[in-house]
């Protein structure tokens, strides 16, 4: 190639030098499906090798995103889904639910000083 660039630019060699980077550009392109097919046909044969590595990482992270026990406003432990799921329910339930004033309160409030 780099003789191409020092010799002159006659019509002749620039076609040659086109011609040349096409065939390096196809050359690449097959060189790298080569590599791709290779890689397939390892995964294929050999499966994937990490399997047990990814495995113990899902399950630790599993583990460590799960909500095992929570306790309450009054210090009482839930264990177990349905207990956990029990207070998450109630404490949220609380948290959204409008509280409506009594009635004396409004009308104490109402009274302007």
């Amino acid at each position: 190639m780099k003789v191409l660039d020092s010799s002159t630019s006659s019509p002749s060699v620039l076609d040659q030098k086109q011609k040349l980077e096409e065939e390096l550009a196809e050359l690449e392109e097959n060189e790298e499906n080569y590599w791709k097919q290779i890689s397939r046909a390892d995964w294929l044969t050999g499966g994937d090798k990490n399997t047990n590595f990814f495995h113990r990482k899902a399950t630790a992270r599993w583990k460590r995103n799960t909500i095992w026990k929570l306790r309450d406003d009054l210090g009482r432990w839930y264990v177990g889904q349905d207990q956990v799921f029990d207070c998450m329910y109630t404490y949220y339930s609380k948290l959204f639910t409008a509280r409506v004033p009594p009635e004396s309160t409004l009308e104490m409030n109402s009274v302007q000083r």
